[in-house]
């Protein structure tokens, strides 16, 4: 992955609940990625129109959009979401802070800024 780009997704990446991001579902605008995948991946992955690698992630059902089921849990449950835009697209994955916090200190020593 292009270093330049991965910092760019590095500083963009935020925190957000199902109430921010509701819009985008009726939208049709977001997509969920799995826990223990590489959201910095993925959105790279979008952002250089490599269809391959997300229509992999797709069939293998690592990346999808979410149902009306999911979005009854959120919304009762407060979910917060690791929330990345690459415009159109609005990605998602459910993960805790601490383990953000290792993913994102795995990408700076990638990236050389550990």
């Amino acid at each position: 992955m292009d270093e330049q780009l991965l910092k760019k997704l590095m500083s963009e990446v935020d925190w957000a609940d199902w109430e921010i991001l509701h819009s985008h579902f009726v939208h049709d605008a977001l997509f969920v990625i799995e826990q223990g995948e590489d959201i910095f991946e993925l959105a790279a992955a979008v952002t250089n129109n490599d269809a391959a690698l997300v229509e992999a992630k797709i069939a293998q059902g690592l990346v999808g959009r979410p149902d009306g089921y999911d979005v009854e849990k959120w919304r009762k449950s407060g979910q917060r979401f690791l929330t990345l835009i690459v415009s159109p697209y609005v990605l998602i994955q459910c993960m805790e802070e601490a383990e953000y916090l290792e993913l994102y200190k795995k990408r700076q020593a990638l990236i050389g800024e550990a």
